[in-house]
């Protein structure tokens, strides 16, 4: 783990004035800690605050924070200012400090990344606001902040940061510490009046994690558990049958694969693996090459010199794919089509392991817009000599990648 303290003597002593403001005098005394810009060992970056002294320990209690603890009392969408904000009920801040007492460790674990990224918030704000909030619990609480692409809920990434936060050699079992969190896939009108849940992330975030889930309402105040939709579950992809890809038909002359499908649903796997380098197909990706103008000028020299070739883009429109069948068409090489059925809420979930996995850089949902709303389905009138469905089937390289598949 690398580590960046973020605290320094003049800053410090500005930023402790502004969050006392907000406190009472001995409340105070406990936002007295600093904060750490932690990188974990999957590169993504944490914000990490410890009260001077913390040292965490087995069992822990850990909690998001707007929505499971407070509400933003201007009733905006995000709050104003560190001070805006209230409990949502007394019963909470006297139930931690009873925790804290029964000697469990306190944790806030808190998502900001959406927030950060789109520029909604800024990271001053968040400590402050953060600190504020857990110092008025009035006992220690430690606070880690996901603030990179990677890091977001439900990956457990928070998590597993804080398991290397207890000493070296304590045991952790989570099979003892919970999670609570207010984003549960309960439906609308899970009680009296109420809306339904905007996702079931922090649900899922536990899942993943491998502790227990509670609502902020199931644990604070005892309510019965809410019904819930956990929506879809990965775990089910490891239970498809394989699929078989479609073998060359090369011969003495050289053909065109030309791949369709969303982004994230295995073209790349599909041309690299099956075709390059088990066939010697030479491969022509856009991310790769950053432009439609070097990939048809690699697609042409390759045919030209009578190399196969797979088109690794997601080519969703005629005219798309118009542009690389026309230089088949001179060169009088035959192209097939292999459409990837790779249902879009599998490609979002696949997006989230490359991410973890492969420095991948994020895909918007706005992304996957935009190709459902454009793309038109081949067909034989644009050249094909044949056009071939082919359902998702995983495939892995290495171990965490089929562990990664499994969370929510």
């Amino acid at each position: 783990m690398k580590r960046k303290s973020e605290q320094g003597k003049g800053t410090e002593a500005s930023k402790v004035g502004r969050i006392t403001a907000f406190l009472r005098k001995d409340d105070a005394k406990i936002t007295k800690g600093s904060w750490e810009e932690v990188t974990t060992g999957q590169g993504q970056q944490v914000l990490a605050y410890a009260p001077y002294g913390f040292k965490p320990s087995s069992p822990a209690v850990t909690f998001n924070v707007d929505g499971t603890l407070v509400s933003i009392k201007s009733g905006k969408k995000l709050p104003t200012g560190p001070g805006d904000w209230a409990w949502i009920s007394p019963a909470i801040p006297a139930k931690l400090r009873q925790l804290h007492s029964d000697g469990v460790t306190l944790v806030a674990l808190v998502d900001e990344v959406s927030n950060l990224a789109k520029g909604k918030v800024k990271t001053d704000e968040v400590k402050e606001r953060l600190e504020v909030v857990m110092a008025a619990v009035k006992v220690p609480v430690m606070i880690l902040v996901a603030v990179s692409v990677g890091c977001q809920k439900p990956a457990p990434c928070l998590w597993e940061y804080l398991e290397t936060c207890f000493p070296e050699g304590a045991s952790v079992d989570r099979a003892k510490c919970v999670y609570i969190g207010n984003e549960a896939g309960r439906p609308a009108g899970w009680k009296a009046g109420a809306k339904k849940d905007s996702s079931c992330v922090d649900r899922k975030f536990a899942l993943n994690a491998g502790v227990g889930f509670h609502t902020p309402e199931e644990y604070f105040l005892q309510q019965p558990i809410a019904p819930f939709d956990l929506g879809f579950d990965p775990a089910s992809l490891l239970k498809l049958p394989d699929t078989a890809l479609p073998e060359p038909e090369r011969g003495s002359h050289p053909e065109m694969i030309v791949l369709v499908g969303p982004p994230a649903a295995g073209k790349s796997t599909v041309a690299q693996r099956h075709f390059a380098e088990k066939h010697g197909y030479v491969r022509v990706n856009r991310d790769e090459l950053k432009s439609e103008s070097k990939c048809l000028k690699k697609c042409e020299e390759s045919l030209a010199a009578g190399e196969c070739v797979v088109i690794d883009n997601t080519n969703p429109t005629k005219v798309a794919r118009h542009a690389f069948l026309a230089l088949a068409l001179a060169a009088n090489v035959p192209v097939r089509c292999i459409i990837l059925e790779t249902p879009l809420e599998i490609c979002f979930h696949l997006n989230m392991v490359r991410e973890r996995t492969g420095g991948v850089k994020h895909i918007p949902a706005v992304a996957y817009n935009i190709y459902r709303s454009k793309y038109e389905e081949p067909d034989s009138s644009e050249g094909f000599s044949e056009i071939v469905k082919v359902p998702f089937s995983p495939s892995f390289d290495v171990v965490e990648k089929k562990t990664l598949l499994e969370h929510t």
